[in-house]
This record gives structure tokens, C-alpha cells and sequence, in this order.
């Protein structure tokens, strides 16, 4: 079986599929972000955090929120923009089921 990922780029860019999620560092890296607000669900919090050490190890700041949980509500999506926009931070990471 082979491992198959898709990027879909407009404006931003989304990676999908098996195995992606091991591919964030070296995207975040290769679009030369600083500091990126990674938006996960609480369970796989402690699953990705060798993710967030390469991030941090490479020398950009994470700020992580796993405050949705589910299936996210309008005013959680404009929590989440607006704290995005206010700290100014270079990308958006969502990780988690197809809400997220």
C-alpha cells in the first residue's frame, strides 16, 4: 500500500492523509515560520508531542489550544481567529478529526 498525502494550496496550504503528520515540521520549516498556533484535539495531545519538540528543537515558538473538542461552534472557530490575528503568528496548524 502506498503512502499518499494531498496538498491543496488556496490561499493556504492543506496536507491530508496517512502519514502527513509527520511532514509538519518540515513544512513549517520549509515556509520559514517563526510561530505557529497549533489548534488539536485534547487526545492527541500526547501523541504529537515529538511533533512539537521538532517544531520547538528547529527553533519556532508553539502555541498550542485544545480547548475544541468535537465538533467546533462558530464562536469557538472566532475565539480561535481572533486570537490567531491578535498574537500575529506566521501560520495555523489544525490537527484532529475533519472539524479541527
Amino acid at each position: 500500500m502506498s503512502k499518499r498525502f494531498l496538498e491543496i494550496t488556496q490561499p493556504a496550504k492543506v496536507h491530508f492523509g496517512p502519514g502527513c503528520i509527520g511532514f509538519i515540521h518540515e513544512a513549517v520549516i520549509a515556509e520559514e515560520l517563526k510561530e505557529v498556533y497549533v489548534v488539536v484535539v485534547p487526545e492527541l495531545m500526547d501523541t504529537l508531542d515529538p511533533v512539537f519538540e521538532k517544531l520547538r528543537n528547529a527553533g519556532i515558538r508553539v502555541i498550542l489550544d485544545d480547548t475544541i473538542a468535537g465538533e467546533p461552534t462558530i464562536k469557538m472557530l472566532e475565539k480561535s481567529a481572533q486570537f490567531a490575528s491578535e498574537t500575529k503568528v506566521d501560520g495555523v496548524i489544525g490537527i484532529g478529526g475533519g472539524s479541527v
